[in-house]
């Protein structure tokens, strides 16, 4: 069992393995700027806070593969 950053951290690490990773995007109910930074730091590729609107994820869905590409 993986919290949702040690699960990130084991995705990305295949990339350094030469394997193609996905874009990850961690949701979350948690909502301050530290977690929002410990995502990032963990290797996603976005990070949305709970509650959200369809048109934010898709924003942040896009954006994720824009940089990810």
């Amino acid at each position: 069992i993986m919290c949702g950053r040690d699960a990130c951290e084991a995705i990305v690490k295949r990339q350094r393995n030469g394997q193609k990773v996905p874009t990850v995007i961690m949701v979350t109910a948690q909502v301050t700027p530290d977690f929002e930074k410990h995502c990032i730091e963990a290797g996603s590729s976005g990070f949305l806070s709970k509650p959200y609107k369809i048109e934010q994820f898709e924003r942040i869905l896009r954006q994720a593969l824009e940089k990810d590409n």
